[in-house]
């Protein structure tokens, strides 16, 4: 999986050990396009089978039987990854 950076605080870093060398790591940073990139958001399904993110319902799938929650939610995208805290 890839990871991001920030650009800017790469550069940043860069200046603050500046020397000639990095001047030419600098301009390679600069040109290099920005990815598109969200922050991840992470929640779970509370009891009532609600995005503790943002409050939508969880959908629910029937497979072999068994019921089972997305492990995503539809209406903001959270993982549903976080521990349940009560």
């Amino acid at each position: 999986m890839a990871e991001y950076i920030d650009r800017e605080a790469a550069i940043e870093t860069l200046y603050y050990n500046a020397d000639e060398s990095c001047a030419s790591v600098v301009s390679d940073f600069e040109s290099i396009p920005a990815a598109d990139v969200a922050p991840v958001v992470h929640g779970h399904w509370d009891e009532n089978g609600r995005c503790t993110a943002c409050g939508g319902h969880a959908p629910f799938w029937c497979m072999a039987s068994t019921y089972y929650k997305s492990p995503f939610c539809h209406e903001c995208g959270a993982k549903m990854d976080e521990e349940d805290k009560t």
